[in-house]
C-alpha cells in the first residue's frame, strides 16, 4: 500500500497543472471612458418647437424648474450620468453631483436623455426683486467599469417671475381668450411673451403667438392672426406661455419662466 502513494500525488500534481493551463487569461480591465456628453444646443425661444436649457413649465405659479437635454452617448457599456450644477458667480462644479441617472432606471437608453431641476426653493426668482440666481449645468457620462467622461460643456439660464392666473375664457361661441396676469419686479427687464398650444392627446402644435404688449393683466383672442390649425370641438387642448427676457448681460443670458394650463375648446 505504501508504494502506491508517490503515484497518486504525481496524478495528482499533473491534474492541477492541467487545470491551471486550461484557464484563459483575465482580460485586462476597461479604462477607455466615454466621450463626454453633448448638450443640445438652445432653440430660437420664438419658435414653437423648444430644446435644449430653458424653464420647465408647470401648473403651479411656484413651478420655478429648470430642463436640462442632451444628446444620448452610443457607448455600449454606458451606465449613466451625472449632473453637476454651480451658482452663476461659483467659480467651479461642486464634487458632488445633484443627480446620478442610471440608464434602465431613470433614463431609457434609447431615448436622447434629460433632466429636471425641481429644486424650486434655490431656483425661484426674490420676491422683492423678481430676479434670480443663474445656474450653470454640466453633464458626465460613466460606463461600467468605473470609467468618468470629461465634462460635457456647461449651459445657463436664470428664472424670472411666472406669469399667475392663466384663464381660458369662453365668452360666445367659437370665441376664446387667453388671459393672464405678470408682474416682472423692479430689477427684471423681459422682452415678449411666447404662446404655445398643442393637442393635449396627440401633442399636435395647433397655435403659436410671440406678444409683445406689456401690462399686469393681459387678454388674447385665440387665434387672433389666423394660424392655427383648426381646434376640435370636446377636445382638451394644453396652452403654455413663456415669459422671454434675454436682453440682458451676455453673461447673465438666458433668462425666463414658463407655466401652463389646459382646457377644452367647446366649438
Amino acid at each position: 500500500m505504501g508504494q502506491k502513494q508517490p503515484r497518486i500525488f504525481v496524478i495528482a500534481v499533473l491534474l492541477q497543472t492541467l487545470m491551471l493551463g486550461c484557464v484563459p487569461e483575465s482580460e485586462e480591465r476597461d479604462t477607455t471612458p466615454p466621450t463626454a456628453p453633448v448638450l443640445k444646443s438652445r432653440s430660437v425661444d420664438s419658435l414653437y418647437a423648444e430644446t435644449g436649457i430653458r424653464p420647465e413649465a408647470g401648473t403651479d405659479a411656484q413651478s420655478y424648474w429648470i430642463r436640462l437635454e442632451w444628446y444620448r452617448n452610443l457607448e455600449g457599456d454606458l451606465a449613466g450620468y451625472l449632473v453637476y450644477r454651480r451658482g452663476e458667480y461659483d467659480a467651479e462644479f461642486p464634487q458632488t453631483p445633484i443627480v446620478n441617472l442610471i440608464l434602465g432606471q431613470n433614463l431609457s437608453p434609447s431615448i436622447d436623455p434629460y433632466f429636471v431641476d425641481l429644486d424650486w426653493r434655490n431656483l425661484q426668482p426674490n420676491d422683492t426683486s423678481g430676479d434670480s440666481r443663474g445656474y450653470r449645468y454640466a453633464v458626465r457620462a460613466y460606463d461600467q467599469s468605473g470609467n468618468y467622461s470629461d465634462f460635457s460643456r456647461t449651459a445657463y439660464y436664470r428664472l424670472i417671475n411666472n406669469p399667475r392666473d392663466l384663464a381660458v375664457s369662453n365668452p360666445s361661441s367659437g370665441q376664446y381668450f387667453l388671459q393672464w396676469s405678470f408682474e416682472s419686479g423692479p430689477e427684471v427687464f423681459f422682452d415678449y411673451f411666447m404662446i404655445r398650444i398643442w393637442d393635449e392627446e396627440t401633442g399636435e402644435p395647433m397655435w403659436w403667438l410671440k406678444y409683445t404688449e406689456f401690462s399686469s393683466t393681459h387678454s388674447v383672442l385665440l387665434n387672433v392672426n389666423g394660424s392655427s390649425q383648426s381646434f376640435v370641438a370636446g377636445r382638451s387642448y394644453v396652452w403654455k406661455l413663456n415669459v422671454v427676457a434675454n436682453s440682458n448681460p451676455p453673461e447673465r443670458s438666458p433668462a425666463g419662466s414658463a407655466v401652463k394650463t389646459s382646457f377644452i375648446y367647446r366649438g
